[in-house]
């Protein structure tokens, strides 16, 4: 079962790629996106996650340079429930790709 975050807040995800070629991709909750470029723009990781059905369009906003590292932050309709923890499979890179989960403090 994937990690969930279960507070109220939702957690800032961290995606980092650390490659030179290749594709990866990235799970949320069950779902897969289509593969993407090591140096995919923020733009089109938007746009791969929010075309999972478990995200669904104005669900998450994504920050970051090409080819990262990239700030996930869910909402929309889904706030206020358990964010799914962003899984990378990184077998089709020339590198490596990996998630980090930073919670928000109540206290900023």
């Amino acid at each position: 079962m994937p990690a969930r975050h279960p507070l109220p807040d939702p957690p800032v995800q961290s995606v980092a790629i650390e490659a030179t070629a290749g594709t990866f991709t990235l799970t949320y909750s069950g779902q897969e996106t289509d593969p993407l470029p090591f140096d995919v723009a923020a733009a089109e990781l938007q746009d791969a996650l929010e075309r999972l059905g478990r995200v669904g369009p104005g669900n998450v906003e994504v920050s970051g340079e090409a080819g990262g590292p990239f700030e996930l932050r869910f909402g929309g309709d889904l706030v206020g429930r358990d964010i799914a923890v962003v899984e990378p499979d990184d077998a089709r890179l020339d590198g490596t790709a990996t998630v980090a989960t930073a919670v928000p403090s109540p206290w900023e």
